[in-house]
């Protein structure tokens, strides 16, 4: 094991810099170059000269990336199915509970009509979020932007064929995801969520013009569309720091 801390530091930035999903494969990357460094010497100076002699750390840690890259790229896809997955079922059950009724025969209960409706336009503001997230994350990369509406705009084309109107859902839900985003930016709690509500309240009022959504039914469906985007949002909070925890370097 290197004894200089400089050695040690110059290691573990290369080892988490190379984005290792296998953890094992991390420690055989740490040993090959403590190993490397070891060979060097023992003294300081002849610590610094291996070092220098080793490359330029930015360069080694990119080569290994691509080495590691599909791997990767599988672990971010399953993070964000991960997320996309839980996200939708904490929705569902979100809505189940704001759309369940006490039935006429026997008090039992049931689901209301447009509930059907209601899941479509919860997994598209999930969908959104996830997507607007992922794409948007710094540093800004306009080929992940790219992507990541293509995908958007494929589902929302796959559901608008599915469904009468899907795709109306999915340009309100993206409304929702904008609002919420901007709401968040300069403003702290409870400013920030009385603000992200009241928008979310006006684009529901909007939308909802020419149905008899009236004024209590308004409030209540985007006190669910809140729920469901903060939700959403703590969900893919926690599949980040899970991911992150994953490519750390060992020990």
């Amino acid at each position: 094991m290197p004894e200089h801390a400089s050695v040690v530091a110059l290691i573990d930035r290369i080892v988490a810099g190379a984005r290792i999903p296998s953890r094992a494969e991390r420690d055989d990357l740490r040993r090959e170059l403590e190993a490397h460094f070891e060979d060097a010497g023992t003294s300081e100076e002849a610590a610094r000269e291996a070092i220098r002699r080793f490359g330029e750390e930015r360069v080694v840690a990119g080569a290994l990336r691509r080495v590691y890259r599909w791997d990767y790229r599988l672990l971010y896809v399953a993070k964000i199915a991960a997320c996309l997955a839980a996200s939708i079922g904490v929705a569902f059950f979100i809505e189940a509970a704001a759309n369940l009724r006490v039935g006429r025969e026997h008090d039992s209960l049931a689901l209301a009509p447009g509930f059907a409706h209601a899941i479509v336009r919860a997994t598209a503001l999930v969908l959104a979020f996830v997507v607007a997230r992922e794409a948007l994350k710094p540093p800004l990369a306009w080929r992940r932007v790219t992507l990541g509406l293509c995908v958007y705009a494929c589902v929302c084309g796959v559901v608008e064929l599915t469904f009468a109107n899907g795709a109306v859902a999915f340009v309100i839900a993206a409304t929702f995801v904008a609002l919420g985003a901007l709401g968040s930016m300069r403003h702290r709690a409870p400013a920030r969520w009385l603000l992200i509500y009241g928008s979310f309240v006006a684009v529901t009022a909007a939308t909802h013009v020419n149905i008899a959504f009236g004024p209590m039914r308004t409030l209540l469906a985007s006190a669910v569309t809140l729920t469901i985007w903060a939700s959403t949002s703590a969900v893919a909070a926690r599949a980040d720091r899970l991911f992150v925890n994953l490519l750390e370097s060992a020990g």
